[in-house]
């Protein structure tokens, strides 16, 4: 048994290619379409060094080879983003990376990952709190703490083993970020 819960149409036949902060695999799409939220709002990152890991699940094998994310108008300081599996042991990461692009995608190669069915975290964390990206800020944090999203305070750059706080996340603004996948 997990402690978040499983979210309809699980599993990647209903991923187009991408693993995605607010996609199908995971519990937040279910407050998104529930609501009829759109992850277009820009906003910074709420507590510098302060690590978010989203849970997903993924029936079958997968490849992550990159991550993507938007950038909104101001551009700042660096980013790490990864994946994490249940128990919080890093997988991958890749590592500080300076965040570039106004208003802008921005798309970083990780080490090609394999993934098993089963469920996993993905990762992200800012050095400051100016940097801004699309993602979607609303009162969330009830919401993720149900979701089973979780944080890690001064986790820059993400540590090899996740201590996640013990409440759950409180965060109430979710990035909105993507891992593109290859051949299996």
């Amino acid at each position: 048994m997990t402690e978040f819960p499983t979210p309809r149409g699980f599993g990647i036949e209903d991923m187009e290619g991408v693993i995605c902060s607010s996609g199908q695999c995971t519990p937040l799409s279910d407050f998104t379409q529930s609501v009829n939220r759109k992850w277009t709002t820009s906003q910074t990152w709420g507590t510098g060094s302060k690590a978010l890991y989203i849970p997903f699940i993924i029936g079958k094998p997968i490849l992550i080879k990159r991550c993507m994310w938007i950038n909104s108008s101001t551009v700042s300081g660096n980013i790490d983003v990864g994946i994490y599996d249940y128990n919080g042991v890093r997988k991958v990461s890749s590592g500080s990376t300076a965040l570039a692009g106004a208003t802008a995608v921005q798309s970083i190669d990780i080490t090609d990952t394999l993934l098993a069915p089963g469920y996993w975290f993905m990762a992200m964390v800012l050095d400051n709190t100016t940097h801004t990206m699309l993602g979607a800020a609303m009162d969330l944090g009830a919401f993720c703490r149900y979701a089973g999203v979780r944080e890690e305070a001064s986790a820059f750059p993400l540590p090899a083993n996740a201590t996640f706080a013990s409440t759950g996340s409180t965060e109430s603004k979710i990035p909105q970020f993507s891992f593109t996948l290859g051949s299996a």
